[in-house]
């Protein structure tokens, strides 16, 4: 038997113990190894595994034997003593219910079998610390704190306390006032009150920063000063010395000293009417509220400035009111003394159109001296009654205003009465090619009217060329030569009564007639471009997609390749601009080949040459059968084969070509019809007629019914049956059909059978 171990083993903690180097062990049926122990309280371990950890309950010396046994049933035996090492952490706290801010003292008071070597304290907030015996600051409240204790021994053994619970309470006091709100006037007084719904027995002391203090816990105090003041309350815990504090806020105004001016106190007397201005000049504090009343019965008025009309002689008396936001008021009152002249006028009528008069007459005066009448169009006059005035002008919006101004003796106390005066205007007015001058110059051409008359709603126009219209905007005019005309606008508004007319002055200038001349040329010539009446005065450019030596003078040259026109614009001294066309015919080697074709017999053909008519000479060999034989593709309808030889010139015998030409017959000819057709009207296969080659005359084409009546008969190959009979289109049905018909070969040809009408 032989074993391992430590020496020197913790309390409580698992420790292998490894007989691994025992020999002949047998350990099967929960045998093999026991271990005993001198410790009174372990049992013997019997196990089948050679490394079993144990667990040591009890600190002191003491000696561990090992039993092993083989398979005959021979047992040995191994002997240690080790050393069990115990640690017990204990603390106690000088407090456990505590307010914040406060220390609280911690005493280690653990245990160990030999030398406790390092100690870690959790303090609950998050704060730690390895002294023995630390004090800690709590200086934050927090509703429960739980802390605990690490210690470690010499050799290594170690244990925790269970957690101790800190209660904290918070130290709090709540202040009301009455006023709740206090924001107060000079001189009143504030009632203070204190609570006490956090700590025991507390003491009070007051500071209402106005130099007053209490040491109450319910006090008042009355504030003579204005201005913020924050009142602060210390409140301290008697037993502990905790202490917190608060602050209310007291807002004191002073009282207003109220006064006020009017923009009527620089006059010796007030006018009736008066409108008058009152302006709050009440200094302090800057911010208040205005009330008025002005004496007149007229609604009150609030605001820093507000006014009133009187317009009733007699003594008012004004008050003002004003009031801070905290109530504070202060009144004051002025004496208006008012008087004046009175008088109003009438007018014959207040609607006019420009051009015409209004009546103004004087009425219900009262101590007037003198008076001047205001027309509302920058016209007036003086102490004249009745009097009559023109109006030549009509504001913006239609609208003037008609015045009168009475005075008193010496000019003293004027008043006004005023009447509003409508005025209408029909303006004419309209603009040619938007032009609006009243004398304007086109160059001949169309031009369009645009009529901007004002406020009508008839017209008639006169455009100087005996034509005339009545219509709002006559558009485009065509006039039939240039010329100067006097076209005239007149305008109407038949509900007003109001008229006007506009006469403007139209010049059309002649477009410059301009002759341009062309020229025709050999491929690789220079051709030559000019102008046949060119004027010293105008300008010419030629435009074109070839080069021109100069594109300016009235006589140029350019080398086109391929035949090109040449495009001249002439301006003359009045802008106005003629354009001409002029052409370089260019004449290039013609290509020829031989050509032959078949045609069926009785059918036409062309014979194509490819050349610009007028510059080419034709000579066809032979003559007979052309339609034209001095032309670049003549035509012909032969019945048996021909041959022709053609020579082109050109017409300065430029260039020289030759080519051969035949056209052979197809002698075939026949006679034939569809079986079917659909005259549904969709465009297709709607119409059935004579098919085949070679018929030079159709004879006849007849189409029955089933009962022998003739539905269609024509002579024309190209006309054909479309289905209906008198306007009706016939039923689906088999019809029958006759054709006779010479050929081009005057054979006479005939066909019958059936076809088919379907719908």
């Amino acid at each position: 038997a032989e074993f391992q171990s430590d020496s020197i083993i913790c309390r409580g903690v698992e420790s292998p113990f490894n007989a691994g180097l025992s020999q002949d062990v047998y350990s099967e049926c929960w045998s093999g190894y026991t271990w005993q122990f001198d410790d009174p309280t372990m049992r013997p371990i019997t196990t089948t595994d050679a490394s079993y950890p144990i667990p040591f309950p009890t600190t002191g010396n003491f000696g561990v034997t090992l039993i092993v046994t083989d398979i005959n049933g021979c047992k040995d035996t191994a002997q240690s003593n080790v050393i069990i090492s115990g640690i017990d952490a204990v603390f106690s706290l000088s407090d456990n219910t505590i307010c914040a801010p406060t220390d609280v003292d911690f005493t280690d008071q653990s245990t160990s079998d030999t030398t406790i070597t390092s100690w870690f304290w959790s303090f609950g907030d998050l704060s730690f610390e390895t002294d023995q015996n630390p004090t800690h600051n709590y200086g934050v409240f927090q509703d429960s704190i739980f802390t605990f204790l690490v210690v470690e021994n010499a050799v290594g053994c170690f244990d925790t306390t269970g957690q101790q619970l800190i209660t904290m309470y918070e130290l709090s006091s709540s202040v009301n006032s009455t006023p709740f709100f206090p924001n107060i006037c000079v001189g009143n007084t504030v009632n203070f009150s204190a609570s006490e719904p956090g700590g025991i027995d507390l003491s009070f002391d007051w500071n209402f920063m106005d130099g007053n203090t209490s040491q109450d816990q319910n006090p008042s105090n009355q504030f003579d000063d204005a201005g913020t003041f924050n009142v602060s309350v210390v409140y301290t815990e008697t037993a502990t010395g905790c202490m917190d504090s608060t602050i209310k806020t007291v807002n004191v105004q002073a009282y207003p000293e109220a006064g006020f001016t009017s923009d009527g106190d620089s006059l010796s007397i007030f006018c009736n009417p008066q409108n008058v201005v009152f302006t709050d000049t009440t200094a302090t504090p800057p911010s208040h509220s205005t009330q008025w009343n002005f004496g007149n019965g007229s609604n009150t008025a609030t605001g820093p400035q507000a006014g009133t009309l009187y317009n009733v002689s007699g003594e008012y008396t004004v008050t003002m009111i004003v009031n801070t936001p905290y109530g504070c008021a202060d009144t004051t009152q002025r004496v208006y003394n008012v008087i004046g002249p009175e008088g109003s006028f009438t007018i014959d009528r207040d609607l006019i159109c420009r051009g015409e008069a209004i009546t103004f007459t004087l009425t219900d005066t009262s101590e007037v001296y003198d008076w001047v009448w205001d027309f509302g169009d920058g016209n007036s006059a003086t102490n004249v009654d009745p009097i009559s005035h023109t109006y030549t002008f009509v504001p913006p919006n239609g609208e003037t205003v008609g015045k009168l101004v009475v005075f008193g003796l010496e000019g003293g106390c004027p008043d006004e009465s005023t009447v509003p005066i409508f005025l209408h205007e029909v303006v004419a007015d309209f603009s040619l090619n938007n032009q609006t001058d009243t004398a304007v110059a086109f160059c001949f051409q169309e031009f369009d009217t645009e009529n901007n008359s004002l406020n009508a709603d008839n017209y008639f126009w006169q455009f100087g060329f005996g034509a005339a219209s009545s219509v709002e905007q006559p558009g485009t005019l065509v006039y039939p030569e240039p010329g100067t005309y006097e076209v005239s606008l007149g305008v109407a508004n038949i509900e007003l009564g109001c008229n006007d007319t506009m006469v403007k002055t139209l010049t059309l200038h002649p477009i410059p007639d301009v002759l341009s001349l062309g020229d025709t040329i050999c491929e690789g010539n220079v051709g030559e471009i000019s102008i046949g009446n060119a004027e010293p005065t105008s300008e010419y450019v030629w435009r074109s997609l070839e080069d021109i030596a100069d594109s300016t003078a009235t006589s140029t040259t350019s080398s086109p390749l391929f035949t090109a026109n040449y495009e001249v614009a002439v301006v003359d001294t009045n802008g106005c601009t003629g354009i001409d066309t002029a052409t370089i015919f260019v004449i290039n080697p013609l290509v020829l080949s031989d050509w032959d074709t078949t045609i069926v017999i009785g059918d036409s053909v062309c014979l194509p040459i490819d050349a610009e008519a007028g510059l080419y000479i034709f000579d066809w060999n032979p003559t007979d059968g052309l339609d034209c034989d001095t032309c670049g593709s003549p035509c012909l309808q032969p019945l048996e084969k021909v041959a022709y030889s053609v020579t082109v010139t050109d017409i300065l015998g430029c260039f020289t070509a030759n080519a051969n030409y035949t056209v052979d017959i197809y002698p075939e000819t026949f006679l034939a019809m569809p079986t079917t057709f659909t005259p549904n009207g969709d465009g297709a296969n709607d119409i059935i007629s004579v098919e085949g080659w070679g018929i030079k005359q159709l004879e006849e084409f007849r189409i029955f019914n089933r009962w022998g009546e003739e539905l269609f008969f024509t002579t024309n190959e190209e006309e054909g049956w479309d289905g209906y009979y008198k306007g009706v289109l016939q039923n689906n049905d088999v019809y029958v059909y006759k054709i006779r018909a010479y050929t081009w070969r005057d054979e006479l040809k005939t066909l019958e059978g059936y076809i088919n009408l379907l719908r």
